[in-house]
């Protein structure tokens, strides 16, 4: 009983039997990790539109 009571002491009056019984849902997704990917390549923009622009591509 003492260990109930210091859990809800902590938990800030969330009920944390409730919480853990929720499904969980993956906060992320593959737009989420494209975004990732495009704003990595964003340092290599100048270089890749060089490289395009002395190849004839561009």
């Amino acid at each position: 009983m003492q260990a109930k009571i210091d859990l809800d002491q902590y938990s800030g009056g969330i009920n944390i039997e409730e919480v853990m019984e929720k499904s969980f849902k993956d906060p992320f997704n593959i737009f989420h990790f494209i975004g990732f990917i495009l704003v990595l390549l964003i340092p290599t923009l100048p270089a890749s539109l060089s490289w395009l622009k002395m190849s004839g591509l561009l």
